[in-house]
């Protein structure tokens, strides 16, 4: 959604200025807003209130079918789980917590320190300064096409 959205914003930006730029990016955010009205609470959420016909309900139109019983029992274990169970700091020093810890953290770093940001927030100046035939807006709505449809 990142890439999307700067791909967004440079379409925009290209032929409408940043003015529109404002206007696009508060539709997409009061569309999702909308869209969020109609999305029930999570069954996890309402379990713990105790709630079993609306997480059942919930759960019902999450999967699109009524053959929930398995899943409903396991979300209710963990519910009951967690429940008697508190998280600390510790945890994350757990072996099954910090492979998964190190390696989102060593993404993020090597996100960072890749120079993909510099080139993003640089690209029409970079593509200016190559003095291709083609304007270099549309060099980097092309760049962020390539970057939309090459993330998974």
């Amino acid at each position: 959604m990142v890439t999307f959205g700067i791909l967004h914003v440079d379409i925009i930006g290209t032929f409408l200025g940043w003015k529109w730029i404002t206007v696009g990016c508060m539709a997409i955010i009061v569309f999702w807003a909308v869209l969020m009205l109609f999305i029930p609470e999570t069954p996890f959420y309402l379990l713990t209130e105790k709630k079993y016909d609306a997480a059942r309900s919930s759960l019902e139109f999450l999967r699109g079918n009524a053959y929930i019983e398995n899943e409903l029992a396991e979300i209710q274990d963990s519910v009951e789980e967690s429940a008697r169970t508190k998280a600390t700091a510790k945890d994350l020093a757990k072996p099954q917590n910090l492979k998964p810890l190190l390696i989102s953290m060593l993404l993020m770093f090597g996100q960072q320190f890749s120079g993909m940001n510099a080139i993003m927030f640089y690209g029409v100046t970079i593509f200016e300064a190559a003095k291709t035939n083609m304007s270099s807006f549309v060099e980097n709505i092309i760049m962020a096409v390539v970057q939309v449809s090459s993330n998974p």
